[in-house]
Protein backbone atom coordinates (compact mmCIF):
# COMPACT_ATOMS: atom_id res chain seq x y z
CA UNK A 1 0.00 0.00 0.00
CA UNK A 2 1.39 3.37 -0.83
CA UNK A 3 0.41 6.53 1.85
CA UNK A 4 1.83 9.06 -0.41
CA UNK A 5 0.18 12.16 0.45
CA UNK A 6 0.18 16.10 -1.03
CA UNK A 7 1.50 18.81 -1.16
CA UNK A 8 5.12 17.54 -0.55
CA UNK A 9 7.77 19.78 0.71
CA UNK A 10 11.00 19.84 -1.37
CA UNK A 11 13.69 18.19 1.17
CA UNK A 12 15.58 21.32 2.32
CA UNK A 13 12.55 22.35 3.48
CA UNK A 14 11.92 18.94 5.08
CA UNK A 15 15.45 18.96 6.84
CA UNK A 16 14.57 22.40 8.03
CA UNK A 17 11.13 21.27 9.40
CA UNK A 18 12.90 18.47 11.26
CA UNK A 19 15.62 20.29 12.78
CA UNK A 20 13.07 22.89 13.84
CA UNK A 21 10.76 20.04 15.66
CA UNK A 22 13.33 18.78 17.15
CA UNK A 23 14.71 22.40 18.45
CA UNK A 24 10.89 23.04 20.60
CA UNK A 25 11.09 22.71 24.05
CA UNK A 26 8.92 19.48 25.18
CA UNK A 27 8.86 20.79 28.47
CA UNK A 28 6.55 23.51 27.83
CA UNK A 29 5.20 23.29 24.71
CA UNK A 30 1.58 21.71 24.04
CA UNK A 31 1.60 17.95 22.50
CA UNK A 32 -1.13 19.67 19.82
CA UNK A 33 1.34 22.10 18.68
CA UNK A 34 3.86 19.01 17.90
CA UNK A 35 1.46 17.50 15.69
CA UNK A 36 1.04 20.32 13.63
CA UNK A 37 4.75 21.09 13.45
CA UNK A 38 4.93 17.11 12.57
CA UNK A 39 2.12 16.85 9.15
CA UNK A 40 4.27 18.52 7.02
CA UNK A 41 7.22 16.35 7.84
CA UNK A 42 4.83 12.73 7.62
CA UNK A 43 3.81 14.19 3.80
CA UNK A 44 6.80 12.12 2.61
CA UNK A 45 6.62 9.16 4.67
CA UNK A 46 5.26 5.79 3.55
CA UNK A 47 5.40 2.66 5.64
CA UNK A 48 4.30 -0.94 5.98
CA UNK A 49 0.74 -1.24 7.90
CA UNK A 50 -0.03 -4.78 8.93
CA UNK A 51 -3.32 -6.31 9.88
CA UNK A 52 -2.53 -8.33 12.93
CA UNK A 53 -4.93 -11.29 12.40
CA UNK A 54 -6.92 -13.56 14.76
CA UNK A 55 -5.28 -15.99 16.59
CA UNK A 56 -1.72 -13.74 17.18
CA UNK A 57 -1.07 -13.53 20.59
CA UNK A 58 0.29 -10.54 22.83
CA UNK A 59 1.57 -10.30 26.04
CA UNK A 60 1.67 -8.19 29.09
CA UNK A 61 2.56 -7.46 32.59
CA UNK A 62 1.20 -5.47 35.65
CA UNK A 63 3.13 -5.60 38.86
CA UNK A 64 0.68 -6.39 41.90
CA UNK A 65 1.67 -6.92 45.34
CA UNK A 66 -1.22 -9.96 45.53
CA UNK A 67 -3.36 -11.55 43.32
CA UNK A 68 -5.66 -9.35 41.43
CA UNK A 69 -9.29 -10.50 41.22
CA UNK A 70 -10.46 -9.18 38.59
CA UNK A 71 -9.69 -9.31 34.65
CA UNK A 72 -9.72 -5.62 34.12
CA UNK A 73 -7.02 -5.60 36.30
CA UNK A 74 -4.75 -6.93 33.99
CA UNK A 75 -5.76 -4.83 30.80
CA UNK A 76 -5.17 -0.99 30.54
CA UNK A 77 -5.37 1.16 33.65
CA UNK A 78 -8.43 3.63 34.65
CA UNK A 79 -8.05 6.99 32.98
CA UNK A 80 -7.16 8.91 36.39
CA UNK A 81 -4.11 6.28 36.98
CA UNK A 82 -2.63 7.11 33.69
CA UNK A 83 0.30 9.28 32.98
CA UNK A 84 2.45 9.99 30.45
CA UNK A 85 3.61 6.81 28.48
CA UNK A 86 5.81 6.14 25.24
CA UNK A 87 1.79 6.30 22.96
CA UNK A 88 -0.50 7.83 25.50
CA UNK A 89 -0.78 11.52 27.25
CA UNK A 90 -2.24 11.41 30.58
CA UNK A 91 -5.98 10.49 31.16
CA UNK A 92 -5.54 8.44 28.16
CA UNK A 93 -5.45 4.84 28.69
CA UNK A 94 -3.75 2.08 26.18
CA UNK A 95 -3.40 -1.33 25.89
CA UNK A 96 0.38 -2.02 26.15
CA UNK A 97 1.92 -5.13 25.32
CA UNK A 98 4.57 -7.24 23.46
CA UNK A 99 4.87 -9.82 21.43
CA UNK A 100 7.50 -11.64 23.80
CA UNK A 101 6.36 -12.38 27.64
CA UNK A 102 10.04 -12.30 28.87
CA UNK A 103 10.17 -8.29 27.00
CA UNK A 104 6.65 -7.82 28.71
CA UNK A 105 8.25 -8.27 31.88
CA UNK A 106 11.56 -6.31 30.91
CA UNK A 107 9.50 -3.68 30.37
CA UNK A 108 8.69 -3.22 34.07
CA UNK A 109 12.63 -3.15 34.72
CA UNK A 110 11.50 -5.23 37.94
CA UNK A 111 14.22 -5.50 40.96
CA UNK A 112 14.64 -8.46 42.82
CA UNK A 113 11.32 -9.54 44.97
CA UNK A 114 8.42 -7.94 42.66
CA UNK A 115 5.52 -9.58 41.94
CA UNK A 116 3.76 -9.29 38.89
CA UNK A 117 1.27 -10.57 36.85
CA UNK A 118 1.73 -11.66 33.17
CA UNK A 119 -0.96 -12.21 31.10
CA UNK A 120 -1.57 -13.79 27.43
CA UNK A 121 -4.54 -12.37 25.21
CA UNK A 122 -5.48 -14.02 21.58
CA UNK A 123 -6.42 -11.53 18.76
CA UNK A 124 -10.30 -11.99 18.02
CA UNK A 125 -10.56 -9.55 15.27
CA UNK A 126 -7.98 -7.95 12.27
CA UNK A 127 -6.03 -4.66 14.24
CA UNK A 128 -5.01 -2.18 11.78
CA UNK A 129 -2.00 -0.94 13.10
CA UNK A 130 1.02 1.52 12.08
CA UNK A 131 4.67 0.96 12.60
CA UNK A 132 7.46 2.88 14.08
CA UNK A 133 10.74 3.12 14.93
CA UNK A 134 11.99 0.58 12.36
CA UNK A 135 15.17 1.87 10.64
CA UNK A 136 18.69 0.00 10.17
CA UNK A 137 20.16 2.30 12.36
CA UNK A 138 18.28 2.51 14.85
CA UNK A 139 18.57 -1.36 15.60
CA UNK A 140 22.62 -0.74 14.60
CA UNK A 141 22.38 1.75 18.21
CA UNK A 142 20.80 -0.83 19.97
CA UNK A 143 23.19 -3.76 19.55
CA UNK A 144 20.13 -5.47 18.11
CA UNK A 145 20.74 -8.59 15.09
CA UNK A 146 17.16 -8.86 14.55
CA UNK A 147 16.80 -6.11 11.37
CA UNK A 148 17.39 -8.67 8.53
CA UNK A 149 14.37 -10.71 10.46
CA UNK A 150 12.03 -7.63 10.79
CA UNK A 151 9.04 -9.49 8.69
CA UNK A 152 9.07 -6.80 5.78
CA UNK A 153 12.40 -7.45 5.32
CA UNK A 154 12.05 -10.89 4.10
CA UNK A 155 12.72 -11.14 0.23
CA UNK A 156 9.75 -13.52 0.07
CA UNK A 157 7.28 -10.38 1.21
CA UNK A 158 8.36 -7.66 -1.42
CA UNK A 159 5.51 -6.86 -2.16
CA UNK A 160 4.65 -5.47 1.76
CA UNK A 161 7.13 -2.36 0.98
CA UNK A 162 5.24 0.60 -0.20
CA UNK A 163 6.25 1.83 -3.00
CA UNK A 164 8.71 5.10 -2.41
CA UNK A 165 9.91 3.43 0.70
CA UNK A 166 13.07 3.62 -0.07
CA UNK A 167 13.22 7.10 -1.25
CA UNK A 168 15.99 10.10 0.41
CA UNK A 169 13.34 12.12 1.62
CA UNK A 170 11.44 8.72 3.34
CA UNK A 171 14.66 7.33 4.48
CA UNK A 172 15.49 11.01 6.17
CA UNK A 173 12.03 10.21 7.67
CA UNK A 174 12.29 7.38 8.90
CA UNK A 175 15.31 7.65 10.79
CA UNK A 176 14.26 10.36 12.42
CA UNK A 177 10.90 9.09 13.58
CA UNK A 178 12.54 5.98 14.67
CA UNK A 179 15.27 8.07 16.19
CA UNK A 180 13.08 10.30 18.36
CA UNK A 181 10.56 7.72 19.09
CA UNK A 182 12.72 5.14 20.77
CA UNK A 183 14.44 7.23 22.98
CA UNK A 184 14.97 5.88 26.57
CA UNK A 185 13.10 8.41 28.85
CA UNK A 186 14.52 8.87 32.23
CA UNK A 187 12.44 8.58 35.37
CA UNK A 188 11.49 11.24 36.72
CA UNK A 189 11.41 12.74 33.13
CA UNK A 190 8.09 11.82 31.77
CA UNK A 191 7.57 14.99 30.23
CA UNK A 192 10.00 13.77 27.68
CA UNK A 193 7.42 11.38 26.22
CA UNK A 194 5.73 14.25 24.22
CA UNK A 195 7.30 14.01 21.58
CA UNK A 196 6.30 10.09 21.20
CA UNK A 197 3.21 10.94 21.94
CA UNK A 198 3.05 13.09 19.27
CA UNK A 199 3.98 10.74 17.01
CA UNK A 200 1.68 7.96 17.81
CA UNK A 201 -1.13 10.39 18.30
CA UNK A 202 -0.41 11.41 14.64
CA UNK A 203 -1.72 7.55 13.50
CA UNK A 204 -3.82 6.61 16.59
CA UNK A 205 -5.84 9.79 16.92
CA UNK A 206 -6.89 10.20 13.14
CA UNK A 207 -10.06 9.64 12.09
CA UNK A 208 -10.16 9.20 8.50
CA UNK A 209 -13.75 8.13 8.12
CA UNK A 210 -14.77 11.87 9.47
CA UNK A 211 -12.90 13.17 6.11
CA UNK A 212 -13.49 10.25 3.69
CA UNK A 213 -11.55 12.22 0.76
CA UNK A 214 -9.21 13.83 2.91
CA UNK A 215 -5.65 13.08 3.87
CA UNK A 216 -4.09 11.54 6.86
CA UNK A 217 -0.53 12.33 6.94
CA UNK A 218 1.82 8.76 6.60
CA UNK A 219 -1.25 6.70 6.24
CA UNK A 220 -3.29 7.54 3.43
CA UNK A 221 -2.76 9.53 0.10
CA UNK A 222 -5.65 11.99 -1.10
CA UNK A 223 -8.46 10.62 -2.74
CA UNK A 224 -7.79 7.13 -1.14
CA UNK A 225 -10.74 5.57 0.10
CA UNK A 226 -10.71 5.72 3.96
CA UNK A 227 -14.25 4.07 4.57
CA UNK A 228 -14.49 1.60 7.06
CA UNK A 229 -10.44 2.38 8.10
CA UNK A 230 -8.59 3.06 10.97
CA UNK A 231 -5.25 2.60 12.81
CA UNK A 232 -6.11 1.50 16.29
CA UNK A 233 -2.38 0.07 17.28
CA UNK A 234 1.01 0.85 17.20
CA UNK A 235 4.03 -1.52 16.65
CA UNK A 236 7.45 -0.69 17.67
CA UNK A 237 10.69 -2.08 18.73
CA UNK A 238 10.83 -2.69 22.23
CA UNK A 239 13.31 -0.57 23.84
CA UNK A 240 14.03 -2.53 26.99
CA UNK A 241 14.55 -5.30 25.23
CA UNK A 242 16.94 -3.24 22.84
CA UNK A 243 14.89 -4.08 19.80
CA UNK A 244 14.72 -7.51 20.19
CA UNK A 245 11.36 -7.78 20.25
CA UNK A 246 8.29 -5.87 19.45
CA UNK A 247 5.99 -4.09 21.60
CA UNK A 248 2.29 -3.12 20.36
CA UNK A 249 -0.14 -0.06 21.99
CA UNK A 250 -3.54 -0.95 21.17
CA UNK A 251 -6.74 1.79 21.66
CA UNK A 252 -8.60 0.76 24.84
CA UNK A 253 -11.60 0.41 22.63
CA UNK A 254 -10.32 -1.59 19.87
CA UNK A 255 -8.31 -4.37 22.81
CA UNK A 256 -11.97 -4.56 24.47
CA UNK A 257 -13.84 -5.58 21.11
CA UNK A 258 -10.65 -7.69 19.53
CA UNK A 259 -8.97 -9.39 22.07
CA UNK A 260 -9.39 -12.54 25.01
CA UNK A 261 -8.06 -13.39 27.73
CA UNK A 262 -6.26 -16.23 27.42
CA UNK A 263 -4.19 -17.16 31.33
CA UNK A 264 -2.34 -15.32 33.58
CA UNK A 265 0.38 -16.28 35.48
CA UNK A 266 1.25 -14.56 39.46
CA UNK A 267 5.16 -14.20 39.23
CA UNK A 268 7.71 -12.99 41.58
CA UNK A 269 11.21 -12.03 40.18
CA UNK A 270 14.32 -13.46 41.46
CA UNK A 271 17.62 -11.62 40.39
CA UNK A 272 20.68 -11.38 41.71
CA UNK A 273 22.13 -8.68 39.24
CA UNK A 274 20.28 -5.46 37.52
CA UNK A 275 20.92 -6.59 33.90
CA UNK A 276 17.58 -6.33 31.99
CA UNK A 277 17.77 -9.61 30.60
CA UNK A 278 18.73 -11.93 33.81
CA UNK A 279 16.20 -12.49 36.33
CA UNK A 280 14.43 -15.75 37.21
CA UNK A 281 10.45 -15.88 37.35
CA UNK A 282 9.12 -17.88 40.37
CA UNK A 283 5.75 -18.98 39.59
CA UNK A 284 3.33 -18.81 42.26
CA UNK A 285 -0.36 -18.72 41.04
CA UNK A 286 -2.04 -19.20 37.52
CA UNK A 287 -5.30 -18.69 35.95
CA UNK A 288 -7.10 -19.49 32.43
CA UNK A 289 -10.78 -18.61 32.96
CA UNK A 290 -12.94 -15.76 34.73
CA UNK A 291 -16.40 -15.81 35.87
CA UNK A 292 -19.27 -14.27 33.86
CA UNK A 293 -18.72 -11.19 36.25
CA UNK A 294 -14.68 -10.90 35.06
CA UNK A 295 -13.53 -12.83 38.50
CA UNK A 296 -10.51 -14.60 37.79
CA UNK A 297 -10.52 -18.32 39.11
CA UNK A 298 -6.85 -18.39 40.56
CA UNK A 299 -6.15 -22.62 40.80
CA UNK A 300 -3.82 -21.66 44.24
CA UNK A 301 -0.94 -23.24 43.13
CA UNK A 302 1.48 -22.74 39.48
CA UNK A 303 1.10 -25.80 37.46
CA UNK A 304 4.56 -26.59 37.68
CA UNK A 305 4.07 -27.72 40.93
CA UNK A 306 2.37 -30.79 40.23
CA UNK A 307 5.87 -32.11 38.89
CA UNK A 308 7.83 -31.74 42.17
CA UNK A 309 11.24 -33.67 41.74
CA UNK A 310 11.42 -33.99 37.73
CA UNK A 311 12.98 -32.24 35.08
CA UNK A 312 9.91 -30.62 33.57
CA UNK A 313 9.12 -26.89 32.93
CA UNK A 314 6.53 -24.98 32.44
CA UNK A 315 6.33 -23.73 28.71
CA UNK A 316 4.23 -22.62 25.70
CA UNK A 317 3.23 -24.40 22.64
CA UNK A 318 1.28 -22.48 20.21
CA UNK A 319 -1.39 -20.49 22.62
CA UNK A 320 -1.19 -23.61 25.15
CA UNK A 321 0.33 -23.82 28.27
CA UNK A 322 2.40 -27.12 28.33
CA UNK A 323 5.01 -29.22 30.50
CA UNK A 324 8.71 -30.12 28.83
CA UNK A 325 11.24 -32.22 29.90
CA UNK A 326 14.86 -31.14 29.33
CA UNK A 327 14.68 -32.42 26.04
CA UNK A 328 11.94 -30.09 25.00
CA UNK A 329 9.66 -33.07 24.99
CA UNK A 330 6.08 -32.37 25.52
CA UNK A 331 5.13 -34.19 28.72
CA UNK A 332 1.35 -32.61 29.20
CA UNK A 333 -1.12 -30.07 29.02
CA UNK A 334 -2.03 -27.93 31.68
CA UNK A 335 -4.71 -27.99 32.52
CA UNK A 336 -5.17 -31.19 30.27
CA UNK A 337 -7.14 -30.97 26.73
Amino acid sequence: MGYVTIPRIQSRELRKAIKGFKQLNLRTVDIDVLKTALAPILHHYVHPAPLIQPGELIFRTVTWGDRPSLMKHLTYPPADKVGYGRCNRPGDPLFYGSTSGISAIQELAPSNGTRLVLSMWRVTQPIFVACVGYSERTFRDFGSKRWSDVWWQKEDLPEFEPVGARTPANNLVNRFLAKEFTKSIPKGESWKYKLSVCISETFLKAKPFENANGEIPGVLRAGESTAGLEVSALVYPSVAAAANNDNIAINSSTSDSSLSFVWAQFLEIERTNEKADEFNPKGLDFANCTTPTGELVWFNHFPNVLVPGTDLRLDLDGGALVLKDSKNIIAGRFPPQ
